[in-house]
């Protein structure tokens, strides 16, 4: 108890020793110390004389409301727009219409709602020439007339049952086998009407079944008599051929044949089989799939695949079953691959050179390269006009 009265006299002593300190320490507050995180303290805008005179006058408790007291300064409200749409107009009658409008950089622009747009699209026609409108009607009344005298020449003449072509002019291979047809169909109506009169009852008469096989045959016959043979006839290929005769042809380019077997005469269908050798290799160059790639270089023309079977017969007669080609062959291909693939175009190369010779009077020099043009050219017209029979088929 002692010490506490002692510290209580102390501290009324010290007051009284420094009576300056404490009433200061009364009279103005405690500044908090600034810290890192506190709030910065917003600086005060510097007003006219006019507003510090009148804020003098209204006291201290004036300041607080300063914030809500309006300034001398007016505010700029922003002008509406009343500018017009501006339409670009476009020289092409057919294109979109674009339309500018004019923009104001304010931020009340973006709380007004934008102006109306009218879109007032034209289309600027080009005057049409009255005569030129009539040379269209003409035209077309022409072709109208063109096809409808067309239709009327076309009712008389006979169609192919199966893809409506007009057979016109009629050959005689088509009317046999228009008859033939119309034979099974009678047969085959016969035996219906002979069926329903055993059951005795009502059934409709059923129409015979026809095969594609036997719709692409007739079809392929009026094609290749009213469309590829004209044709070939205009370009100079021969109608009829003497397969009979190829073997003894084939024994008059003997030697030049076993000159292209040992690589004594270059050959440019030897070369296209090497290159596919060199490129794919053995076993893809023997593939399926690249012989077919090569298939077309191997047809003899206009010869076709009869006359490619007769002329693959007759050399392997003459090198393969002699066993000539095994002996003298200088070449990675097989002794029958290479007969086809090499000795076969070249072998219908001479005999398509050996016909031009004897229809014309062009010098031997030139009919070659002719006749490789015409082999190339006419491979559509042998394969459809000479195809292979049954009997050349081994």
């Amino acid at each position: 108890m002692e010490r506490r009265t002692q510290g209580k006299d102390q501290r009324h002593s010290n007051r009284d020793r420094y009576p300056s300190n404490s009433a200061m320490a009364r009279s103005q507050p405690v500044k908090p110390q600034a810290s890192f995180f506190a709030p910065k303290k917003k600086k005060r805008l510097i007003r006219p004389d006019s507003e510090e005179d009148d804020e003098s006058e209204s006291g201290s408790d004036s300041k607080d409301d300063d914030d809500f007291k309006q300034s001398t300064k007016k505010l700029k409200i922003p002008v509406k727009n009343t500018s017009k749409p501006v339409i670009k107009k476009d020289k092409n009658p057919f294109a979109v219409v674009t339309v500018a409008t004019t923009t104001i950089d304010n931020d009340m622009d973006d709380f007004r709602s934008p102006p109306r747009l009218v879109m007032t699209p034209k289309l600027n026609l080009p005057k049409k020439n009255v005569n030129s409108i009539n040379l269209e009607k003409q035209t077309i009344l022409k072709s109208l007339h063109a096809s409808k005298k067309q239709e009327s020449n076309n009712k008389d003449k006979v169609k192919c049952p199966y893809c409506s072509e007009i057979l016109f002019p009629m050959r005689t291979s088509i009317s046999k086998a228009l008859e033939a047809i119309e034979l099974k169909d009678k047969n085959h109506r016969e035996a219906e009407m002979k069926l329903m009169d055993k059951e005795d009852e009502f059934n409709m008469i059923k129409t015979r079944y026809i095969s594609a096989a036997e719709k692409d045959e007739f079809c392929q016959l009026h094609y290749k008599e009213l469309v590829v043979k004209p044709d070939g006839f205009v370009k100079g290929y021969p109608a009829k051929i003497d397969f009979n005769l190829i073997p003894q042809r084939i024994s008059k380019f003997r030697k030049e044949l076993e000159d292209i077997i040992s690589d004594v005469i270059q050959s440019d269908y030897r070369n296209i089989a090497d290159d596919a050798y060199k490129e794919q290799g053995v076993t893809q160059a023997r593939s399926t799939m690249s012989i077919i790639q090569r298939f077309h270089w191997s047809l003899p023309g206009y010869y076709g695949p009869k006359g490619s079977a007769i002329i693959i017969q007759a050399l392997s007669d003459m090198y393969l079953k002699t066993g000539y080609i095994k002996d003298h062959l200088v070449s990675q291909q097989l002794p029958l691959e290479f007969i086809q693939q090499v000795l076969v175009p070249e072998t219908g190369l001479r005999l398509i050179r050996q016909d031009l010779i004897k229809k014309s009077t062009i010098p031997p020099s030139n009919c070659t390269s002719k006749a490789k043009q015409i082999m190339i050219d006419s491979c559509d017209y042998g394969s459809i006009v000479f195809p292979l029979d049954q009997s050349h088929i081994d």
